[in-house]
């Protein structure tokens, strides 16, 4: 798999290493418990290469992994034994990817097939249904969409009938091709949330909204994507790739965020 390497930003704060690639998304851990970081100087913390497998230090010949990090682990002990915590991940903000001067929202399929389908006589299908109708009704028009070859290849499938409304209503938005750098990025998210290689695409839309910038990913798959216990883990992923996560959600918990306010 080749190398993903971006320019990042590294701090030492308050006993913890902080990490900020691309300015956008703050990746951070203790240096408590690890004796080569405890005992390191501040510019020996700060100088540490970052790549889709860890960090690295050359200065005092220590490497962290993408994998131990993510389950708690920064050196010689446990952080979930020390109770400390990994990471604080913060968006930058709206109109992070902005096009002509709207935000941009990288539309899954699931979003393309409720919209776009008849309705349902199963209560739960019909009120997301009709939640999404709302929210692209209500929101729609705020927003840049923005859908890619995946999307494309599975509105595709199924229903010959089904098939053309979903066409119809992306074949005017901006599409992303599958490149070898969204290649790359979807193996790493696939291998941080175990994902099962028959789900790859669910890790393809992911990783094409992270690289687009998107400020927003909406979602009706709650099990791979729009899923609140693996999207930290995807989060600290792109940080590690160097980019910033998008707020993923579903349409509904976008509207519900909104009576919240």
């Amino acid at each position: 798999m080749p190398s993903i390497r971006h320019k990042v930003d590294v701090s030492f704060e308050d006993g913890r290493i902080a990490v900020r690639p691309g300015g956008s998304v703050l990746f951070s851990f203790p240096i408590a418990g690890n004796p080569r970081l405890e005992n390191a100087t501040p510019e020996q913390l700060v100088h540490v290469e970052v790549d889709e497998t860890g960090m690295h230090w050359p200065d005092i010949d220590e490497d962290l992994s993408l994998a131990g990090l993510l389950r708690g682990d920064w050196g010689q002990f446990m952080g979930r034994e020390t109770g400390e915590s990994m990471m604080v991940c913060e968006g930058e903000g709206p109109e992070y990817g902005a096009r002509e001067g709207k935000p941009v929202v990288y539309l899954e399929t699931s979003f393309v097939s409720y919209l776009t389908g008849r309705p349902s006589k199963d209560p739960r299908k019909a009120q997301m249904r009709e939640a999404t109708l709302r929210w692209w009704k209500e929101e729609g028009e705020k927003w840049h969409p923005v859908v890619s070859e995946a999307v494309w290849t599975e509105a595709e499938d199924g229903d010959s009938e089904a098939v053309a409304r979903r066409l119809e209503f992306i074949k005017g938005f901006e599409s992303m091709d599958i490149s070898r750098e969204a290649e790359t990025v979807a193996d790493m998210l696939m291998s941080a949330t175990k994902l099962d290689a028959k789900y790859r695409t669910d890790a393809m839309h992911m990783a094409l909204a992270a690289i687009r910038k998107a400020d927003l990913l909406l979602s009706w798959n709650c099990r791979h994507i729009a899923n609140s216990a693996t999207i930290p883990k995807v989060a600290a992923t792109l940080a590690v790739a160097g980019y910033a996560c998008p707020a993923i959600a579903t349409p509904e918990q976008r509207l519900e965020e909104r009576i919240d306010e």
